[in-house]
């Protein structure tokens, strides 16, 4: 997911200050506290969800929608008496009212308040390890979660945009993220509309009123943030297959042809990841203009684009390659909580700086790095006490901040440079291999990279994942009598003392290379010096961008 932008080509690299902003208005969309480094079971006791399948009915003159949910459910221990599911309770115009439960065809009890709805198992207690379908009868105005209004062509659409936990205003479900379930859409609307889901089409049949009745079904567990629909009138395309994967182009048809030449750049960027990773997970790979609020939504099998993304079309490939790395990283790999973001943000935003590296060389690449860093410094200034992996936050939305994504993209870049290109893929694929249709945290991670590694990395990840802001640097340099001295304090973080191999570029006056040494820096004030033939034009620090580090002065003496 990258949050909107102003242009496309600014998906290139969010400025902190969007991303905040943008944090802020989804706050204020969605302000429930959650307690998120929990298992889903402490909010949802003794179940695992692993199938739902979605009826809904949705209509041209009202916002109202209909919805039958068959919830199929796991009990995890024996005697659980109550079936908990997320769900907005009716709350004036906006919140769904449930009309009834049942359990192989009867009534059951059940209380919906607080937005959780509780379900009374039934009169014979579950046994652990024993599936239920309980079916839910539901409807009312959604007052997010699935966005209905306008496009911008004046255009009524549908779309569901639930990032972090807004599914719950309009599925009865299990939003926790690694709590994940195959799912299937059936959607029932004016024959106007064509309709785009998660996973396979199924069915499109005809109906009267005049309607039509669109069914989806993806095989793959699903985590509810990326579980949605979209309704609309679209032109659709279908360029063909990328690494044996059907793709399929969803735009208004105001916005063609060039929506389509937009959304066609997405083969090539397939290819790459199929062939670094694994094979796609899902279904297709269908790129959908929407109205998400996002710049993109990573929707599994299904991105979501915003209609603002495709009008602006020049330099949407990186957020096309955004979106479409999460489909391995996010998706099929779901952080085990969202203070594991970075395991899904950072691993798009770097997955993307490779692909550019790939596809337009390493100067463009490089240019990529040095621009994410000043980002991260820029926000580990405004927030020193602020870490990679963050359990201390009120709302989901606060995290979408350059540490999540610049700052994870960073920790990649570097432990790429340690263990060499080789043994980081292989450690990405292996991760990958490891945690596919499931769920995954830093210590999962962590221990992938160790096995393909054959290193300890322990203390390379509790420093840059729990360590706090970036190390900040005052430094200086003088030759003299063939040696040149580098002096470095390290002036931020104050209470905590970050190590790291750094490289130093002494360059001559005819602009050529430069001359790089590497040292190790262990402690807050470092000196070293180098033998050189004549003084340097100019020395810098970390000349090839290899290093997360600030840099508040580097002066000669």
């Amino acid at each position: 997911m990258l949050p909107r932008f102003a242009a496309a080509a600014s998906c290139l690299l969010l400025a902190a200050p969007a991303l905040l902003a943008c944090a802020q208005d989804d706050a204020a969309a969605d302000s429930s506290r959650w307690d998120d480094d929990a298992a889903p079971a402490e909010g949802h006791p003794g179940i695992d969800a692993e199938h739902y399948d979605f009826a809904l009915r949705l209509r041209e003159d009202t916002d109202r929608i209909d919805g039958a949910a068959a919830v199929r459910v796991r009990f995890v221990r024996d005697a659980v008496d109550t079936l908990a599911l997320d769900l907005v309770k009716k709350d004036g115009r906006t919140g769904m009212r449930v009309d009834s439960v049942t359990w192989k065809e009867r009534a059951v009890g059940f209380d919906h308040e607080d937005d959780r709805l509780r379900v009374a198992t039934g009169a014979s207690p579950p046994e652990q390890g024993e599936t239920r379908t309980y079916r839910v009868h539901y409807g009312g105005v959604p007052g997010d979660g699935l966005i209905i209004g306008d496009n911008q062509f004046g255009d009524r659409t549908f779309f569901g945009d639930n990032w972090p936990l807004r599914a719950r205003h309009w599925l009865p479900a299990v939003v926790h993220p690694a709590d994940k379930a195959t799912v299937t859409f059936a959607v029932t609307a004016p024959d106007a509309y064509q309709v785009v889901a998660n996973g396979r089409l199924e069915a499109r049949v005809d109906l009267p009123g005049p309607t039509t009745r669109t069914r989806y079904r993806s095989l793959r567990p699903l985590p509810m943030k990326v579980a949605v629909i979209g309704a609309a009138r679209f032109a659709v395309g279908y360029p063909g297959a990328a690494a044996g994967v059907p793709l399929e182009s969803w735009v208004y048809p105001q916005s063609l042809p060039s929506g389509f030449d937009q959304m066609a750049q997405a083969g090539r960027i397939v290819r790459f990841f199929t062939d670094k990773i694994a094979p796609f997970p899902f279904e297709k790979l269908a790129n959908v203009e929407s109205k998400t609020r996002y710049g993109g939504m990573e929707n599994a099998g299904a991105i979501f684009y915003s209609e603002q993304a495709v009008a602006e079309g020049a330099g949407i490939e990186p957020l096309l390659a955004h979106e479409i790395a999460h489909q391995w990283f996010g998706d099929d790999v779901t952080e085990t909580s969202y203070a594991h973001l970075w395991l899904s943000e950072g691993f798009a935003t770097y997955l993307t700086d490779l692909f550019v590296e790939h596809a337009y060389g390493p100067e463009r690449f490089r240019k990529r790095m040095r621009d994410e860093r000043e980002q991260v410094a820029d926000f580990a200034r405004e927030n020193p006490s602020a870490t990679l992996v963050n359990r201390r936050y009120d709302e989901a939305t606060e995290l979408l901040n350059p540490f999540s994504y610049q700052k994870g993209a960073w920790v990649l870049h570097m432990l790429r440079r340690r263990v060499g290109d080789e043994v980081f893929w292989a450690g990405l694929r292996r991760f990958y291999r490891a945690h596919a249709g499931g769920s995954a945290d830093t210590r999962d991670f962590r221990a992938a990279m160790e096995a393909a590694s054959g290193s300890d990395l322990r203390s390379f990840f509790e420093q840059w994942t729990d360590g706090p802001a970036v190390p900040r640097y005052e430094g200086a340099w003088r030759y003299e009598d063939g040696r040149l001295t580098v002096r470095l304090r390290q002036v931020a973080p104050e209470d905590f003392t970050y190590t790291l191999p750094l490289e130093i570029g002494l360059y001559a006056s005819d602009g050529a290379e430069p001359r790089v040494e590497t040292v190790d820096v262990n402690a807050r004030r470092e000196t070293v010096s180098f033998s050189v033939e004549e003084a340097p034009a100019r020395v810098a620090l970390d000349p090839r961008a290899n290093a997360l580090i600030d840099v508040a002065s580097f002066e000669r003496q």
